[in-house]
């Protein structure tokens, strides 16, 4: 049974919409910043939050919009119940004698932290307040905030993988920018069907080196159409072994 006030059906509700936000945000900042706040609101809470250890990545909602932020997360005492997947919830007199001082000073009356995991490894923590008494959850809705700290750090997964897929992407297309300068040779290559070593990009250096148009090569000729009938073998050989993972000379030439 849940509190008096709660709608567990409510709760998921607001948890799908708040994922479908996360989805469509312009930024993962607003996204998670909408979750909080239709979570926080449907079970009632008077802040929300998610926040990483050490605390340099921090999302609040708070019902009021003029409580002040805190410098300094508050959740440390709490890390090894966290990190071992367990949640630090209840009362303010169910806490410690210090840590009731800590959380009286902040005005929390109920707190609820659930830990966030990313590929295994502690993230943070998903944290709600309720500044009265009286907000006591079931395990109904327990579970279902269990499984938003959860999707949280898939969404985090995914973010990280799609900043290094940016920086990746980024150091690319500085590799190929600073190979045009240079006049050095720069190309892609993929096997296509029964054809090898099919051009999937070619830089503007490589093209003036051959005299072919980059629309002439990429997606029609093969790296093999370039080489001399007498050198042949030999490149067909190396590129063999460099798909096979084989360890080639850096530097041929024919």
């Amino acid at each position: 049974m849940g509190c008096a006030g709660m709608d567990l059906n409510v709760i998921v509700s607001a948890i799908a919409a708040g994922v479908e936000d996360i989805l469509e945000a312009d930024t993962f900042e607003d996204g998670i910043r909408s979750l909080l706040e239709r979570v926080g609101i449907a079970i009632g809470a008077d802040r929300a939050y998610v926040i990483d250890d050490p605390g340099s990545e921090r999302y609040d909602w708070c019902k009021d919009e003029d409580f002040p932020e805190r410098d300094e997360p508050y959740f440390n005492r709490w890390l090894d119940r966290l990190k071992k997947f367990r949640a630090v919830y209840g009362d303010v007199e169910e806490f410690s004698a210090d840590e009731q001082e800590l959380l009286e000073s902040l005005g929390i009356k109920t707190l609820l932290m659930l830990p966030i995991f990313v590929n295994g490894g502690f993230y943070g923590v998903l944290g709600f307040e309720w500044y009265e008494l009286g907000h006591k959850m079931g395990s109904g809705e327990l579970d279902a905030l269990w499984a938003v700290s959860r999707h949280i750090g898939e969404v985090i997964r995914r973010k990280r993988i799609e900043e290094a897929f940016k920086d990746s992407e980024n150091l690319y297309w500085t590799m190929v920018e600073a190979a045009d300068r240079v006049k050095l040779a720069f190309v892609m290559t993929q096997d296509v069907g029964e054809q090898k070593a099919v051009f999937q990009f070619v830089n503007d250096a490589f093209s003036e080196i051959t005299g072919y148009t980059k629309d002439e090569m990429v997606g029609r000729l093969s790296l093999f159409d370039l080489i001399h009938p007498d050198d042949l073998e030999g490149v067909v050989d190396q590129y063999r072994a460099r798909i096979q993972g084989e360890r080639v000379s850096g530097y041929s030439e024919y």
